[in-house]
């Protein structure tokens, strides 16, 4: 009953605070020509700003998404995202009394001294949304520092987004949206670097190690997840510990043991080499979430020709 209080206390304090926060985002942000004139004495910003405009442009003439540049803002300074998400759980549960988005880092300490002082378990984890306060989100400048193809998939996610939300009218937007940057980013890739890049294969082997974890994750948040709802009632917590560890161990051993025959990277070999507390599980489900029902954009990506263009008219008529 005390965690349920919490909860609603803490949803209502976040909400008061929500709309305020988003739109503060975009203060003191650039158009992308005036962020391009600002920082034309800085290569690697000033080449991130102009990689951004190439892919508008790209976009306007391969996909004719009618992208206008002056919708889209560019932001200034040091922050490694444009949000934080916050989880705050009871010890031992994986059902959270708060999961939000906080933009203001004030705000988020405040409440997480309140979370952790009423016996909560936290975890922050940085998360830039593509969708903010009914805008696309701004471009950060600290992205200059992202590797050239991540760069090249974090623009399409915005302009995607835009589209999906304003074109296609998609339910799950987010998901779609990253499913057809993720696409669009492979062709432009092609198009610039050609099909030998190293950059490219990269990009590729990665995306296909993302989905491998996608799958291979909610086996090891349902060993938690069942331990916890079929508990012995007469278990002690630190029992109930020792059991979340064994349980997590062994299925981290597996996994390291056929790592190397399941992924083609090293993007996930580090996971396991502690284990995550619940509310990191949460944060991991919440990230992986973001990438929708991604087998069923394949199937359908697949069957429309395996274009970005071809599909975009099938997601369009839909």
């Amino acid at each position: 009953m005390k965690h349920r209080f919490l909860s609603l206390l803490f949803s209502l304090s976040f909400l008061l605070f929500s709309c305020s926060q988003e739109s503060a985002v975009f203060k003191g942000s650039l158009s992308l020509q005036d962020a391009e004139k600002r920082y034309s004495a800085n290569p690697e910003v000033s080449q991130f700003i102009k990689l951004a405009r190439n892919v508008i442009a790209y976009s306007n003439n391969q996909y004719a998404m009618k992208v206008d540049e002056r919708s889209l803002r560019f932001l200034p300074g040091s922050s490694e995202s444009l949000a934080k998400r916050f989880i705050a759980l009871p010890k031992q549960s994986l059902k959270p009394a708060i999961d939000a988005l906080y933009y203001d880092t004030k705000a988020l300490d405040a409440q997480k001294a309140k979370a952790e002082q009423s016996g909560l378990e936290t975890f922050v984890q940085n998360e830039d949304p593509l969708w903010i306060a009914g805008k696309p989100a701004p471009f950060l400048e600290s992205w200059a520092r992202w590797p050239y193809d991540r760069q090249v998939e974090r623009v399409f996610q915005v302009l995607f987004h835009q589209y999906v939300t304003t074109t296609v009218k998609q339910k799950d937007a987010e998901g779609l949206s990253r499913f057809f940057a993720e696409k669009a980013t492979e062709e432009y890739l092609l198009a610039t670097l050609g099909g030998a890049s190293p950059v490219l294969a990269r990009y590729i082997s990665e995306q296909r190690d993302e989905k491998t974890f996608a799958t291979l994750f909610p086996d090891f948040a349902e060993r938690v997840i069942n331990l916890y709802t079929y508990r012995d009632p007469t278990a002690s917590s630190e029992s109930i510990e020792v059991s979340r560890t064994q349980l997590l161990k062994v299925w981290i051993a597996e996994y390291k043991k056929r790592y190397t025959e399941r992924f083609l990277t090293n993007r996930y070999g580090k996971f396991g080499d502690r284990i995550p507390g619940d509310a990191e599980i949460l944060a991991i489900q919440h990230q992986l979430s973001l990438l929708g029902p991604w087998k069923e954009y394949q199937g359908q990506y697949r069957r429309a020709g395996e274009t970005v263009t071809s599909y975009l008219k099938v997601a369009v008529k839909e």
